[in-house]
């Protein structure tokens, strides 16, 4: 492996003992494989320990850290205590960040090609501002392979691949719910570019389907406002998720979620900057909505 590519990955899991394995294959299987990875079980009841144990034993960069979770309420709370964000800075202190050149935070619920991080590293070498990367997300639905759509400019939680000195210069992840919004705003800001590539990853578990379609709606709505959406953009947002399944209540749902963390006195978790360059970003979309392709981008339900 060139001493320019070399990466540290980092899976925060818990209960993943049904997928990850999937997982463990997929990244043991690559054609240029990590220094280091480290699996943060964060509580897991199921067998997510003894299936990560298992494979360690074939891979001597693979490392497992065990914690005892302190948040024994329901998965949708622990994702609004950003839990995993929490978890997976706990596995960034076993990283020397200044002996690899890049990090990876990966869920423990993907499946992906054995040339995946190479395809990566080959972008980052075509391109010296590509701060963050990932491979876009598909999930299956009655059988048939479909993409998470996301703006190219927008890289999933569950597949970041960060420069070192890009990771360190934003401050690494912060640990709020919203977080792998704000690392791209603040990496791009700073000049850097942000980008999703194909071939990318199967997402084995769908996104926002911890606790139900609208309590999903309701954690996006909350998002919002926490990131601190252009009222304009929000009400477009809104619209088109009651064109989407389930019709018109999600919308609703969303807009709950933003009211509630409003009523709630909810504290923004970016700072004016940061909303200010968000806001503007949300603005120039909507100026450019003006012809059928970009109108159907802005208002797809995976959308920022």
């Amino acid at each position: 492996m060139s001493e320019s590519r070399r990466y540290a990955i980092v899976s925060p899991v818990r209960n993943e003992g049904r997928l990850i394995r999937r997982t463990l294959e997929s990244v043991i299987s690559q054609t240029e494989p990590p220094v280091l990875w480290v699996i943060v079980d964060d509580g897991s009841s199921d067998d997510t320990a003894s299936v990560v144990r298992e494979f360690a034993a074939r891979a001597d960069y693979l490392r497992l850290v065990s914690l005892q979770s302190g948040d024994e309420g329901s998965s949708s709370d622990r994702l609004r205590w950003a839990a995993e964000a929490r978890a997976f800075n706990v596995g960034v202190t076993d990283v020397d960040l200044a002996s690899v050149d890049f990090v990876v935070k990966l869920d423990g619920d993907l499946s992906f090609a054995p040339d995946y991080f190479a395809g990566l590293l080959d972008e980052f070498d075509k391109d010296p501002l590509l701060g963050i990367a990932g491979g876009h997300c598909y999930e299956m639905h009655d059988g048939v392979r479909v993409l998470e759509w996301v703006p190219e400019s927008h890289v999933r939680g569950a597949t970041k691949m960060y420069r070192s000195a890009v990771f360190q210069q934003i401050g690494g992840v912060p640990p709020v719910y919203g977080w792998d919004t704000i690392d791209e705003l603040k990496a791009q800001m700073a000049g850097w570019h942000t980008r999703s590539f194909h071939p990318g990853v199967d997402h084995l578990k769908p996104t926002g389907s911890v606790g139900g379609v609208l309590k999903g709606r309701a954690r996006m709505g909350r998002g919002a406002f926490l990131l601190g959406y252009h009222p304009l953009f929000l009400l477009a947002r809104s619209a088109r998720l009651a064109l989407a399944p389930p019709y018109a209540i999600g919308g609703i749902a969303f807009l709950g979620g933003y009211v509630t963390a409003f009523l709630s006195g909810a504290k923004r978790v970016a700072d004016d900057e940061t909303v200010a360059y968000l806001r503007r970003q949300q603005m120039q979309r909507l100026r450019h909505a003006g012809n059928a392709v970009e109108v159907t981008s802005l208002f797809r339900k995976d959308a920022l």
